[in-house]
């Protein structure tokens, strides 16, 4: 199965397990539960918008998306407006990562910090 967007997946994975623990000094119970946010979004892009794993990439972070996600999150998993807060927070700082390794993804981070529940 070929990725469309490799360097989401990639940009995800050092984010997630290299610069939460090793630069932000971050617990790893703070590391699993960015990677269950993660985990739960992609899991939404696939099951309620019909993406396949592979087609996921940077340019699904957008506004409508994310408030999407965070919809479903309240309606169909039945989580605390808290907890939400928190998943929308890794997100967050994802985008913000994401747009320092590479610049060009600044309008991911912009879409994102939209976002507010």
């Amino acid at each position: 199965m070929k990725i469309k967007d490799e360097q989401f997946y990639k940009t995800l994975r050092d984010f997630l397990d290299t610069y939460l623990v090793s630069q932000k000094n971050y617990s790893r119970n703070t590391q699993r539960a960015y990677k269950l946010a993660f985990s739960q979004l992609l899991d939404y892009f696939k099951d309620e918008m019909g993406f396949p794993y592979s087609k996921i990439g940077f340019e699904h972070m957008t506004y409508n998306n994310i408030c999407g996600y965070t919809a479903w999150l309240e309606r169909t998993r039945n989580c605390a407006v808290q907890t939400v807060n928190q998943r929308l927070m890794a997100i967050r700082s994802f985008t913000k990562y994401a747009s320092m390794i590479d610049p060009a993804k600044i309008h991911v981070q912009v879409e994102v910090t939209r976002v507010c529940l």
